[in-house]
């Protein structure tokens, strides 16, 4: 549509890839021990090129056009909530709406957590049809109880964090190139925000 304005919401790209490495193993029965395991699989492939930032953008910008597509910072949102919102809002000419609040802190599973969910996740079934034979059954039973029980008691408040590997290395090559070309399309200071440049 020609007057379409095109949004995309970014998060620097190592805290994006830890991230999505604790939902993956917490909420979709993967099993990867470490963040490397996960990044080296399809499915955190698929996560590292969605966060080549520069070259999504500039697709978006070729197909829509500069003055259509705007990239807002989740940075942004957590340092200055309204202001990410008045940019949200500013190229269809609205105002946010009234009553706008920041949200609560949303803190992620603990490193002990991960892992334990991650070790489960390899030994217990997890598989959520309705045709569960009963020994799935009981060991969905069996690792909920755990889960719920044990693994709380077990975190120690350690994180899963960004490794200091050649893959990693390799990574951040990447993503400071990436991040280079989303400012030169884009003019966000992204070294602001913590973003590899």
């Amino acid at each position: 549509h020609p007057t379409a304005h095109i949004y995309l919401t970014i998060r620097e790209q190592r805290s994006f890839l830890l991230s999505g490495y604790r939902h993956q193993v917490t909420h979709t029965g993967h099993s990867w021990p470490s963040l490397e395991d996960f990044l080296d699989s399809e499915r955190g492939r698929g996560y590292v090129a969605m966060a080549e930032y520069g070259s999504l953008t500039d697709e978006l910008v070729h197909c829509f056009g500069r003055d259509r597509v705007h990239v807002l910072p989740l940075e942004l949102m957590r340092s200055n909530f309204e202001g990410y919102f008045e940019r949200l809002y500013a190229p269809m000419d609205l105002a946010p709406p009234a009553g706008l609040r920041p949200f609560a802190a949303n803190r992620g599973p603990d490193d002990t957590y991960v892992r334990l969910k991650a070790s489960l996740n390899r030994t217990l079934p997890t598989d959520h049809k309705p045709t569960l034979r009963a020994a799935n059954r009981a060991g969905r039973f069996l690792y909920q109880h755990v889960r719920d029980a044990v693994a709380p008691q077990l975190a120690d408040r350690r994180r899963v964090h960004w490794g200091e590997g050649l893959s990693f290395r390799a990574l951040e090559v990447l993503f400071a190139r990436q991040n280079r070309e989303l400012g030169r399309l884009t003019g966000l200071p992204l070294e602001e925000y913590g973003y590899l440049t």
